[in-house]
């Protein structure tokens, strides 16, 4: 897949004001070395129970009742993950946004050792769409359920019913019919690998020559945080306003003071304003 190294946030806000952008999706991960995978991958569970992911569902829906009111209770397979994906739970949803802003606020949040970079992910929605629905098409799918090129429930029942068999190996783009208040938010959209036993990367096969301008991986220098994230706040992208709650708003303290001057650079924003005859002091 294409990989491009910016040298500034600067530069990322001008890669993305292209209006060429306007169908791809994106996710940002702290740690630009690391690949995409679902929380179900990453938990390993299917590893060791293949009908892991199948009862967590179960279990989830049952205990459900308790806890949802009525009107709460999701009608289709996709909510019910959607859910589960927002409670905690693993499942093979992959979060995206439509927002290049959001994912990249997701990017800088918290601080990582481990990478001198942060990677946001773009991805063509459409592109992804297309080349599923050749895919499925020639495995024998002849009706699909869709809407904004992205799978709707009953295509991926059929998918989920179909999935330990192993067969099929594509990215789905799904959106969530019941949209909770914070995947609202956070302009949410999913990709879903369509076989839950197999990495990301091993399903990437069905783009074919595509694959180059179907995903992007884009580094950022982590150096760049405070000015991304004060730049984020000026548009009120912050973890206050895309998680709702008193929860949301105190680690939005933590961010916010993180991220405040500190006397050295509060001198040379002086400096910068007195040079410009802004201000005179």
């Amino acid at each position: 897949m294409k990989i491009k190294t910016l040298n500034t946030w600067e530069e990322y806000k001008s890669l993305i004001a292209d209006h060429s952008l306007l169908d791809w999706i994106f996710r940002g991960q702290s740690n630009a070395d690391w690949e995409i995978r679902s929380s179900l991958d990453r938990s390993r569970i299917i590893e060791n129970y293949d009908d892991g992911e199948e009862r967590m569902l179960f279990e989830f829906q049952r205990a459900s009742k308790y806890y949802l009111k009525d009107n709460e209770i999701p009608e289709t397979l996709i909510d019910w993950f959607a859910l589960l994906q927002h409670y905690g739970t693993p499942t093979r949803l992959i979060d995206f946004t439509k927002s290049p802003y959001v994912a990249a606020y997701f990017a800088f949040e918290w601080e990582n050792n481990e990478s001198d970079y942060v990677a946001i992910w773009i991805a063509n929605k459409i592109g992804f769409y297309q080349r599923s629905l050749n895919y499925l098409s020639a495995k024998g799918f002849k009706k699909f359920d869709t809407k904004y090129y992205a799978f709707r429930d009953k295509t991926f029942k059929e998918i989920f019913d179909l999935s330990r068999t192993g067969e099929y190996d594509c990215i789905m783009p799904l959106e969530s019919h019941l949209m909770n208040e914070r995947y609202y938010l956070q302009q949410s959209i999913f990709l879903s690998p369509s076989n839950p036993y197999k990495a990301f990367n091993e399903q990437l096969g069905f783009l074919h020559e595509t694959l180059n301008n179907a995903l992007i991986k884009i580094k950022i220098p982590k150096t760049e945080r405070k000015k991304a994230l004060r730049d984020l706040a000026k548009m009120n992208i912050t973890r206050a306003s895309l998680f709702p709650g008193l929860e949301g708003f105190a680690k939005s303290l933590h961010i916010h003071f993180s991220t405040l001057s500190n006397i050295e650079e509060m001198g040379k924003n002086i400096q910068i304003l007195n040079d410009n005859d802004i201000i005179k002091i």
